[in-house]
């Protein structure tokens, strides 16, 4: 038998870290090839759609991912099961691809564009909304309890590799004269691979399963389900709004304000009369900090056992104070140096928020209520950078530049609630595990 699949009665530290792991790996490569695509889009729709274009269908994005994640994501993924809500997601979340391919046909006729691609948005928010609640729960239930910061810290290294290997693949491919709409067909059709290997993980791999897990009875979960009796549409609702979540949104809203500014506004820093010049340097920037993050994500679980969350959150307020002083003081239009150092702080901050983020919301909810945590986590998310992509539009100035005195203070006025958040929220296992763990762990 394969070790990824072996389940026995007896704690082995072998099967254990071993269990399920192509499973896993399965899933990472399909998120992969989905993002790897889908980085591509997001980076460069604010420089090829009317900036009134491209914030309305961003922001509408991130409206309806957070809707859906509100009210249906977590209730698909428990009928459906988080094998087949992956698949389904897979499916969905390229509509967005298809709709800027789309738009790129009318240039001039705004009007039109904004039809195409608001839809095209919904669509892809109700995709991508279910697949990462379901990618929570399939992650959660195939870990080990010592190996789920391992596994998530690999799971987003790789999957961060996807803004490397997307955009430089791109940047070459401009390079060799494609036009920028025979690109993004070619990246979308290499994204649709993703749900072959989806619907392999559903029809023919086990459920999610976890046998070193405590086990506990019907009843027992029954009973430590904070949401019992409440209706299942409003599941998520409930446990966005406790307290213990409402800690841990400051830092939910760094990721988010990191993903609209990164996606949205830092590559309108350059703006020089070569087009083409420009395309390929926004593309090594989101290369810059795709390498960023995946070499932050693969440090990050052992980090965090060697200094805890509280501590990595910490550090990510010092990198903020790094970028902001960087941007506001450093003269960063048309200066590729200083936007690449913009990348990586921006890179490393994502690289550790992300994974605290999967951790703490894994381990500090009951087992019984994961789907509903994890659907919390991500509208929070959502939400947060819809708000912050429909206001970029009014934080450029004069000049069509990101305004650094309105982003500056509140970047920074969101990580300093991010640390405050995260030091009074109660932690379990994302602390530090003590040594037997530590040797199972990295055994």
């Amino acid at each position: 038998m394969d070790p990824s699949e072996q389940t026995p009665l007896l704690p082995n530290i072998r099967a254990r870290k071993y269990h399920r792991m192509w499973d896993l790996l399965f899933v990472t490569v399909a998120f992969f090839v989905i993002y790897s695509a889908r980085s591509i889009v997001l980076s460069l729709a604010s420089s090829i759609l009317p900036h009134s274009v491209a914030f309305a269908a961003l922001g509408t994005l991130h409206l309806s991912l957070s809707f859906f994640y509100l009210f249906a994501a977590s209730a698909i993924s428990d009928r459906v099961g988080s094998q087949c809500g992956m698949f389904l997601g897979s499916i969905l979340s390229v509509s967005f691809n298809i709709g800027i391919i789309t738009a790129l046909n009318f240039n001039g006729n705004e009007l039109l564009q904004t039809m195409i691609l608001v839809p095209a948005a919904f669509l892809s928010g109700l995709g991508v909304s279910l697949m990462w609640a379901s990618h929570g729960v399939y992650f959660y239930r195939c870990s080990p309890p010592e190996r789920l910061s391992k596994n998530t810290g690999v799971f987003f290294a790789l999957f961060g590799s996807s803004g490397i290997v997307g955009p430089m693949a791109s940047s070459l491919l401009i390079q060799l004269g494609m036009d920028i709409g025979n690109v993004f067909k070619a990246v979308t059709a290499v994204a649709c691979t993703a749900p072959v290997i989806l619907f392999y993980i559903w029809k023919f791999r086990p459920e999610p399963s976890n046998p070193y897990s405590p086990v506990q009875s019907e009843v027992q979960s029954r009973q430590q389900n904070p949401l019992r009796g409440i209706p299942k549409v409003l599941k998520t609702a409930h446990l966005m709004v406790s307290p213990k979540m409402l800690l841990l949104v400051p830092m939910f809203l760094v990721l988010a304000a990191n993903s609209a500014f990164d996606s949205g506004s830092l590559p309108l820093f350059l703006q020089s009369e070569d087009v083409s010049s420009d395309l390929q340097a926004k593309l090594l920037l989101r290369a810059i900090q795709g390498a960023v993050d995946m070499v932050t994500s693969f440090s990050a679980g052992k980090l965090t056992r060697m200094f805890g969350t509280r501590s990595m959150v910490a550090a990510v307020f010092g990198v903020q104070l790094l970028l902001q002083s960087a941007l506001f003081w450093g003269h960063p239009v048309n200066r590729f140096a200083v936007l690449a150092f913009a990348a990586m702080c921006i890179g490393l901050c994502d690289g550790i928020l992300v994974n605290q983020s999967q951790i703490l919301v894994g381990t500090s909810f009951p087992s019984s209520c994961t789907s509903q945590a994890y659907a919390g986590y991500k509208c929070h998310l959502s939400l947060g950078g819809s708000i912050v992509m429909y206001s970029s539009a009014l934080m450029l100035d004069n000049q069509g530049f990101p305004n650094m005195s309105i982003w500056s203070p509140l970047y920074l006025a969101i990580s300093l609630a991010a640390v405050f958040g995260v030091y009074n929220v109660p932690l379990k296992s994302s602390e530090p595990v003590n040594a037997a763990e530590e040797r199972a762990s990295d055994a």
